[in-house]
């Protein structure tokens, strides 16, 4: 029997409203291109036996930098690779194998044609550059990730001082961005890391005036106020945003 490459998403219930479909969208997007497409939780992060401590240093940089509480969201962004670093002590057969290599998304990315042969770099790969919307690792990469949120930020607090916000995009922005840290590519190689943007071959926001080539689209809030503000004759800018993202990821399985 041949063996189904794999795709992980997060979700934890917060109170964002109709995350249950979104969820079922991006699972059947993925599945429909021959990938096994599995969705983590939080019980499933509070495995990893740092998750405690994980948290908890977590949440000390956040008010460290900001001087605010961190969110239930911004937990969540950072406790998302703590589950997918999990997945390397973890012997249900979901799981990948220690060294094996799998696809790690937002559930608002949405297959577009991606298949599994379809393979990145042998490191840690964030497909967005600094947007983590979409990533291919294994549970190694992930767990150094997790160790790396509090190390690297600790060590570079004088240069993130003016920084007001801190969830793990920003975390990404600020220290593995060249444009942000001229010292990036030092710690790109020392934590095994490689960010790229190809936004006509691996993931892009949805344009609906486009044929887009690439192979996934991130159906963002952020895409969804782009379309709302570029297209407000198809996409009115009333009603709830959930409800039209939901129906822009209908449309592009539709296609």
């Amino acid at each position: 029997m041949s063996v189904r490459h794999k795709i992980y998403t997060y979700y934890e219930d917060i109170g964002f409203k109709q995350q249950t479909e979104l969820v079922n969208l991006w699972k059947n997007s993925w599945e429909n291109m021959g990938f096994e497409a599995i969705v983590l939780c939080k019980q499933y992060a509070r495995k990893h036996p740092d998750y405690d401590d994980f948290v908890e240093k977590m949440r000390f940089i956040f008010l460290e930098l900001t001087g605010k509480k961190l969110s239930a969201y911004g937990s969540s962004c950072f406790v998302r690779w703590l589950a997918y670093a999990m997945l390397g002590r973890d012997d249900d057969p979901l799981t990948p194998a220690k060294d094996e290599r799998f696809l790690v998304s937002d559930y608002d990315v949405i297959n577009n044609g991606w298949e599994p042969k379809d393979s990145p770099s042998e490191k840690l790969h964030f497909l967005d550059e600094d947007c983590p919307c979409l990533a291919s690792g294994t549970p190694a990469h992930f767990d150094l990730l997790c160790r790396a949120f509090f190390d690297v930020t600790m060590i570079r607090t004088k240069e993130l001082s003016d920084v007001n916000h801190y969830h793990d995009q920003n975390f990404l922005t600020h220290n593995f961005n060249k444009l942000f840290n001229p010292s990036a590519e030092k710690l790109l190689k020392k934590y095994d890391i490689v960010m790229t943007r190809d936004r006509e071959k691996h993931v892009s926001p949805f344009d609906p005036s486009q044929d887009q080539t690439c192979k996934a689209l991130h159906v963002s809030h952020h895409n969804i106020a782009t379309l709302k503000e570029e297209y407000p004759e198809k996409y009115p800018r009333r009603g709830m945003p959930s409800e039209l993202r939901l129906r822009v990821i209908k449309e592009i399985l539709q296609k």
